[in-house]
C-alpha cells in the first residue's frame, strides 16, 4: 500500500507482530510527502503484554512524538489486532475495530500525500488492508 490519498481517508488492516519484544513495531505511515516529512502510527507491546499506540510526526527530518496510549487489554501472542486510522478535517482518529483510542488534531498537509505500511525491528504481517475515503 503506497497509495496517494486525498484530504480525508481511512487505512485499516489486521496487524500481527511476529516478535514479542517491546521495541518491535508495526503500523502505518500517513501524510507522507517525502522521506523528511510524514506521520506514523505504530503499534507495539508493553512489558506487561498490552498494546501501545504511538503517533509520531517527522517534519524537515526532525522526529516529534505527538501522543501515545497504552491500551488496558491483554494482547495474546499470535493474535492480530484490527488497527484503524482515519484522517478528516485535520483530525486523526485511531482505534481497534470499532473502539476509538486516540483523537489528535494534526494540520492538513497540502500537495500529494501517500499512505503505507510500516514495520520497525520486527517481522510484521498485514492482512485485509483497506485504503479508502473516510466515512
Amino acid at each position: 500500500a503506497n497509495q496517494a490519498v486525498g484530504a480525508s481517508y481511512r487505512i485499516d488492516a489486521n496487524v500481527l507482530l511476529s516478535w514479542t519484544g517491546t521495541g518491535n513495531r508495526g503500523g502505518f505511515v500517513y501524510d507522507y510527502t517525502d522521506a523528511n516529512n510524514y506521520r506514523q502510527l505504530t503499534l507495539s507491546r508493553t512489558a506487561s503484554n498490552r498494546p501501545l499506540l504511538t503517533l509520531t510526526e517527522v517534519r524537515n527530518g526532525a522526529r516529534q512524538p505527538v501522543t501515545s496510549r497504552e491500551v488496558n487489554q491483554a494482547w495474546p501472542v499470535g493474535h492480530p489486532i484490527r488497527l484503524i486510522l482515519l484522517r478528516h478535517a485535520g483530525i486523526t482518529t485511531v482505534g481497534f475495530a470499532n473502539v476509538t483510542l486516540i483523537t489528535a488534531s494534526q494540520s492538513q498537509i497540502s500537495g500529494v500525500k501517500r499512505v503505507g505500511l510500516l514495520a520497525q525491528w520486527n517481522l510484521a504481517r498485514f492482512d485485509d488492508v483497506v485504503v479508502g475515503a473516510a466515512p
